[in-house]
């Protein structure tokens, strides 16, 4: 069980257990772009206390500056990559669940193109094995949402490159049969993926 609570804060997680009655196994944070350039305290904290650290990220507001330098990309990210990097691969043999930009099927044209997406993606991953970061679990997280269906194949960063994937679920209405909603989301993926797909470009549930 995982959740996320607001501001992410120890004291507004500790909450949320007690008034769930269990300790979460899985925290889930977000930060916006720019952001994030090393883990902070609390984050430390849930790490060095062995609990599931779960991460959203956006490396900048917009994908074409997070490619890499070699692809045209801003150099102060990929500087702030290689510090966020090199901060993760500090709390080795710990690790940590990291998505960069979660649910992009929404942001496909206000943040960039697909395979801006996809560079982006590379380009980060690359980044943190070069600094030693090899302690992470991939997640990409989308939205899988029915008429975004089509953007997915486009922004998939490719099979070495993400170790999990997931959605977020949105319940349109206390109405909406969540059971089935799951279900039909996770068939989707089931029925939609080629094992041997390889993508290269360049060199939770929630209710409304």
């Amino acid at each position: 069980l995982g959740a996320e609570v607001t501001n992410g804060s120890t004291q507004a997680f500790s909450d949320h257990e007690a008034g769930i009655g269990r300790q979460l196994d899985i925290l889930r944070r977000y930060h916006t772009p720019e952001s994030w350039t090393a883990l902070n305290s609390e984050e430390l904290t849930y790490v060095n206390a062995g609990r599931k650290l779960f991460v959203s990220f956006k490396p900048n507001s917009q994908w074409s500056t997070a490619v890499g330098v070699a692809n045209g990309g801003s150099a102060t990210v990929d500087s702030q990559m290689t510090s966020l990097a090199k901060s993760v691969a500090g709390i080795k043999p710990r690790k940590i669940m990291l998505c960069v930009w979660h649910e992009p099927e929404n942001d496909v044209g206000s943040a960039g193109t697909t395979n801006q997406y996809v560079a982006m993606w590379q380009n980060v991953r690359g980044i943190f094995d070069a600094n030693g970061a090899t302690n992470v679990i991939w997640a990409w997280m989308i939205q899988n949402y029915a008429p975004f269906h089509y953007l997915l194949p486009g922004l998939w960063p490719g099979n070495a490159y993400v170790d999990w994937v997931g959605w977020d679920g949105y319940q349109g209405s206390a109405s909406q049969d969540y059971v089935a909603a799951q279900v039909t989301a996770y068939n989707f993926l089931r029925d939609n993926s080629d094992r041997s797909e390889e993508r290269r470009v360049g060199k939770e549930c929630r209710s409304r």
